[in-house]
């Protein structure tokens, strides 16, 4: 009868912390103080109620008609309070599930009101139906741990029994606008973000030593789908607003478009920059980057960036090394260039694990692996084993870059040479210089001592030559290079040959011992260089030297005397020198180099001495040098035509080694200019007391 207004039924009553669980697997509204009136149906107006710790206010519950056969329970009000727990609402309901706990990660500071709508089926709350809102502004967000912040965003979520979506969101990030949109449809969330960011925050973000040569804002627009294991993320850009003074081809002018993709998903990811640049990541199981440059590198250009991410990094309070989460890199370019040297093309693969990096390099200069530890012992050094299959020292041409900074070469040259000099193992199967390959190479030094770098050994060995020795370097006020080293060759005019001499000398079986320090040697200035060696040469001979080549060999060979001497050789000498003997006993101060002893050569035309000493900088000379020809024999043949008796016994004296003949002519020459022009600067002619036979006064 109350159906049809044919009377009244009617029950009023007041709730006091009374709790609604309106639907399962949903937080539920608690602390409910409302007024209740029962009738044909229900309602529940509530001056106050709470959910999720947010208070409700004007929250109504409303049943239309209890003999309904279905009856439903419609129930509004509005929460206001913070952000995070109106997260916290729908990470609590049954929404977590299809957006795969979406929004557990975000992090909310700021205060927002949601609105919240329920129809409530009673015979089957199963079938509940939920829409709400939740608006905010001037909020802050972490979405990810160690993810820069989203600040003063203004938005809204709105969120069903099965979906949530965003119409929009704006706000600030890395001191940027941006823009995004997301809903989910059925078990996937997509997500579209737009935005105009400085590129100097994301370069900080990074530690990329890039921040002082790009300027501007990078305009992208990325898309995100997720079904909650996997994901999938497109990214682009054109790149406008940025100015680069990078190096060539990566240098931009502002309003030139570029054009930048990003594809990525939860297993690799690839990207490429206007057909300049290109890479890739793998990160599966372990992160494997990989950057092909499709660009000559030029490594002149990139020296200064370099260095200033260095002083940046040095000059920070706490420079503790972060450890890499690359666990491997590709790296690869066409051309390797370095002061106008071309390289060739360059691949290097490195791996990562706990404690150690291998590295495989591939270059037609250098082929082989690279293993680097940490030193157990000292943790701030490295040590390092290289074994290379092939190792070539280029020809290379040496041009000064004006545009390198003074300090990058006072670094390269100190900090650089004994702070990251490591405990070293070098073994190379070739080793190829001058294109030629001078055999096996190994070298075995450690660092001792912060100024330190001690060379325990070194050997380099072919089938015919054989060095060895040991050394160390020292960095003091003036840095300091000792080198021991002893040498022996079975042919040393093979080995002049080599070294870029060629037709120089012929044969000889040489042997050399010494020892040299050099002063300040990164100068390369042989005023510094210090030390002495001794030498001995046997059976060989000095070829007709070309003029300007082999200075030296041509002053030891007198080709470049021959024609300033009073006594002419050109007959014996003019195509060669031969000798028995050449030794030496030498010493070298402050880059002159001296006899200790006289310079002997033995050779069948005369014996020869040199003393006195060379400046290795300037290449001046300030020598003595006698000659004795050997004419005994020479001259015994010639009396044997005009008294055989005395030719006779001449020829045997000289044959013996003891004739005076080979006393008679004694030359005296001091010798000045430079090694390219050589000047008598004084000659004298002796002769003996007693004079040879002459049949023409009998």
């Amino acid at each position: 009868p109350f159906k049809n207004k044919e009377g009244i039924f009617l029950i009023q009553a007041k709730s006091k912390n009374a709790v609604l669980q309106y639907a399962p697997n949903w937080p539920k509204i608690e602390n409910i103080n409302a007024d209740l009136s029962f009738g044909l149906g229900m309602e529940i107006k509530s001056q106050s109620a709470t959910i999720l710790n947010n208070k409700i206010e004007n929250a109504t519950i409303i049943l239309p008609d209890f003999t309904s056969p279905d009856e439903h329970i419609f129930a509004e009000g509005v929460a206001k309070g913070k952000t995070q727990e109106f997260l916290n609402f729908i990470e609590q309901s049954e929404i977590k599930e299809k957006i795969d706990s979406f929004t557990s990660s975000i992090q909310a500071k700021g205060s927002g009101i949601l609105k919240l709508n329920l129809d409530l089926p009673v015979r089957h709350l199963e079938d509940s139906k939920v829409n709400g809102q939740c608006k905010f502004e001037n909020n802050f967000f972490h979405l990810l741990p160690d993810f820069p912040e989203l600040s003063f965003a203004k938005g809204k979520i709105i969120f069903t029994e099965n979906s949530v979506f965003s119409p929009s969101i704006d706000g600030k990030w890395l001191n940027g606008v941006i823009k995004g949109k997301f809903k989910n449809q059925k078990s996937n969330l997509k997500i579209d973000l737009e935005s105009q960011t400085p590129i100097v925050e994301l370069l900080k973000m990074n530690h990329s030593p890039l921040n002082d040569y790009l300027k501007g804002n990078i305009p992208w627009q990325a898309n995100i789908t997720t079904d909650g294991k996997n994901f999938n993320l497109n990214l682009k850009s054109d790149f406008k607003n940025i100015i680069s003074t990078l190096p060539q081809p990566l240098n931009k002018k502002l309003g030139e478009k570029w054009s930048f993709n990003l594809n990525a998903n939860n297993q690799n990811a690839q990207f490429v920059l206007n057909n300049h640049l290109k890479g890739g990541l793998i990160f599966k199981n372990q992160i494997e980057l990989a950057i092909p440059f499709l660009f000559a590198l030029n490594t002149n250009e990139w020296e200064n960036i370099y260095y200033n991410f260095n002083q940046k990094e040095n000059n920070k309070k706490n420079n503790a090394i972060k450890k890499s989460t690359v666990n491997r890199l590709f790296f690869s370019t066409p051309r390797l260039l370095w002061n106008e040297n071309d390289f060739g093309a360059l691949s290097l693969k490195m791996e990562n694990k706990e404690n150690e990096k291998k590295i495989i390099i591939e270059n037609s200069f250098l082929s082989g692996d690279v293993l680097i530890k940490e030193n157990k012992n000292n943790r701030n050094t490295k040590e390092t084993k290289a074994h290379f299959k092939r190792l070539v020292i280029p020809q290379l041409k040496l041009k000064e870059n004006k545009e390198n900074n003074n300090n990058y070469k006072n670094n390269l040259k100190q900090e650089f040479v004994f702070k990251n000099l490591p405990h070293l193992e070098l073994f190379s199967d070739e080793l190829i210089w001058n294109n030629q390959n001078w055999g096996k190479l190994q070298l075995k030094a450690a660092l001792k001592e912060p100024n330190l770098w001690r060379i325990a050994h070194f050997s380099l060995e072919n089938q015919s030559d054989r060095l060895k020795g040991d050394g160390a370097i020292l960095d003091s006020r003036l840095p300091i290079a000792h080198l021991r080293f002893d040498f022996s060759s079975e042919n040393a005019g093979n080995l002049l040959n080599k070294l870029g001499f060629p037709g120089q000398m012929a044969d000889g079986k040489a042997l050399f011992a010494g020892t040299l320090n050099w002063q300040n040697w990164q100068n390369t200035d042989f005023s510094g260089l210090s030390g002495n060696f001794v030498f001995d040469v046997h059976k060989g001979s000095f070829k007709k030297i070309a003029p300007g080549a082999g200075r030296l060999l041509g002053l030891l060979s007198l080709q470049s005397l021959m024609e300033r001497m009073r006594f002419n050789f050109a007959d014996v000498i003019s195509s060669g020198l031969v000798f028995h003997r050449v030794s030496g006993d030498m010493i070298i101060e402050n880059g002159v180099l001296k006899t200790r002893i006289p310079l002997k050569i033995n050779a069948p035309a005369a014996q020869i001495e040199f003393t006195g000493a060379t400046q290795l900088k300037e290449e001046t000379l300030n020598l003595t040098i006698d000659i004795r020809p050997e004419l005994g024999f020479v001259t015994a043949l010639g009396l044997a035509f005009v008294n055989p008796i005395a030719g006779a016994a001449s020829a045997l004296a000289s044959t013996i080694g003891k004739n005076p003949l080979d006393k008679i002519f004694y030359y005296h020459y001091e010798v000045g200019g430079t090694w390219q022009n050589p000047q008598i600067l004084k000659n004298t002619e002796k002769s003996a007391a007693v004079l040879p036979y002459n049949p023409l006064k009998q």
